[in-house]
């Protein structure tokens, strides 16, 4: 998803906090940041539209994205 359509829908500051990631989690706080990860991700991918899939990054599990 572009910066642009992402923009639409957070904030700066939650964009630069999604980029930010603890370290070291407990394991409760592991398992909640798994379960947001994977609700954002199914979130995303039903929005994708078939050309969007197409080209876009490996989406497979990467917790990540990098930006060129």
């Amino acid at each position: 998803m572009s910066y642009r359509k992402l923009s639409k829908e957070f904030t700066p500051k939650e964009l630069a906090e999604a980029f930010v990631s603890p370290v070291k989690l407990s394991p409760k706080q592991q398992k909640a940041d798994d379960l947001q990860f994977a609700q954002t991700r199914k979130r995303s991918l039903a929005q994708m539209t078939p050309e969007d899939y197409l080209v876009s990054p490996s989406i497979s599990t990467a917790r990540h994205l990098t930006i060129w």
